[in-house]
């Protein structure tokens, strides 16, 4: 693992840098868009840069850094990964060749169809099924909606469904197709789907999907590390506002600065191993896990040690932040997981039910 930054990914973060994302822009991807970037994982044949996972953590966490914070997670991981990178990697040439030169110039943007997982249930559950090549269902309205041309679905293939080790298959449809109707969620009446529109074998859906579902640590951590730095500049600030050099509330002001530092420095090491990992395909999930522990526990206590501070700023990268504790990957979750899988420790009874 090289520490030296190549000058391809030091142009990378200098066009990150271009592309300063504050918190309050309506359309953070479309700025991404016109910055170049939105193709940073599609292969240059279809307009994008042909870069990998440590090139994106290092841009994300470039971009977040502008002031969005740990926001921009969400918006990267939904197109960039589960859009752009998934169908660069398992989609058709008919498909690719339709879909991702639009992607690369921001015309395209995709949105995941799919219900919220029930963290009670190991298995995912699909609101969509296809028979005889037909959508039928219904899912709760997605993230990004409103904005979506195209339509990452999940889908129950009850042609195959039930037999052992294949369980969906994963379509990726324009959202202007017949038999897709906007009411009260998504519900799909009929909706036509052909080979050409499929990501990956039919009956390996979600195990396709899983691929850009467990990028989501990496990406999130890298805004959560943007977020630090944010947090960590207004900390100083702060400390250099309200208290003179010679004054003993100095001290107070300093330390957890100085300790989430280090916490950040830690975390951003190993979310590069664990890109770095990731883009030679071997495991990689440990040290991201372990990443976005430490970099969550630190954006939040130095954007919590900024607000009495600075106020408001501080107070959207806290609650930024801390939402990703909450997500679909919560912070227990990721203990759970470093806990379970890692340290090979056995299940609690509690987290059984």
């Amino acid at each position: 693992m090289q520490f030296d930054l190549s000058e391809v990914r030091t142009g990378v973060i200098t066009r990150a840098k271009g592309c300063p994302l504050r918190g309050d822009e309506r359309d953070p991807w479309g700025l991404i868009s016109n910055a170049g970037l939105a193709g940073l994982m599609v292969p240059r044949a279809f307009g994008g840069l042909g870069q990998g996972v440590f090139e994106t953590a290092l841009a994300v966490e470039e971009m977040a850094a502008g002031g969005i914070g740990a926001a921009l997670a969400d918006v990267v991981h939904r197109q960039a990964v589960l859009g752009g990178r998934l169908i660069a990697q398992c989609g058709c040439a008919n498909l690719q060749a339709l879909v991702l030169p639009g992607f690369c110039s921001g015309q395209v943007r995709i949105c995941l169809a799919m219900d919220a997982p029930d963290p009670t249930q190991r298995a995912p559950h699909f609101g969509v099924y296809v028979e005889n090549d037909a959508l039928h269902g219904h899912v709760a309205a997605p993230k990004g909606l409103a904005d979506a041309t195209h339509l990452l679905i999940p889908a129950r293939d009850l042609a195959i469904f039930g037999l052992a080790g294949q369980d969906s298959t994963l379509y990726l449809v324009s959202i202007a197709r017949a038999g897709i109707i906007s009411e009260y969620g998504l519900r799909f009446d009929g909706v036509q789907v052909g080979d050409d529109d499929r990501l990956g074998e039919r009956g390996q859906g979600w195990r396709v999907l899983r691929r850009g579902l467990g990028l989501n640590q990496i990406v999130t951590t890298a805004a959560l590390l943007g977020a630090g730095r944010v947090a960590m500049t207004l900390g100083k600030t702060g400390a250099e506002t309200f208290a003179d050099p010679s004054d003993p509330l100095q001290a107070s002001l300093q330390a957890p600065l100085a300790r989430h530092w280090a916490g950040l420095e830690a975390a951003r090491v190993l979310l590069h191993k664990a890109a770095w990992l990731a883009d030679r395909h071997r495991p990689w999930l440990a040290e991201a896990n372990a990443a976005r522990l430490i970099a969550g526990e630190s954006a939040v206590a130095l954007a919590e040690h900024a607000i009495p501070l600075v106020g408001p700023e501080a107070t959207r990268l806290w609650r930024d932040a801390r939402a990703t504790q909450f997500s679909a990957v919560s912070h227990t979750t990721v203990m759970r997981c470093i806990a379970g899988q890692t340290l090979d420790l056995p299940r609690p009874v509690a987290a059984r039910r």
